[in-house]
């Protein structure tokens, strides 16, 4: 079974080329939001513990990229 592809190689970085690139994309943004907001409404004003869940968002995005692309 071939993997479909939704993001294209472009220089150092991936682009969505298929409307589900662009849904998974929106989609992990909208969860990192989501993360990030639920991390300062629970600990407080934190500002440090936003850093991590933002990494952990960019992690999941490169690793959707890297296994639909070319």
């Amino acid at each position: 079974m071939e993997r479909e592809i939704w993001f294209e190689k472009w220089l150092w970085s991936y682009m969505p080329c298929h409307w589900k690139g662009v849904a998974a994309l929106f989609a992990v943004i909208a969860l990192t939001l989501a993360a990030m907001f639920l991390v300062r409404y629970v600990v407080g004003d934190v500002d440090w513990l936003e850093i991590p869940v933002f990494f952990a968002g960019l992690l999941t995005m490169h690793m959707i990229c890297k296994r639909h692309s070319r």
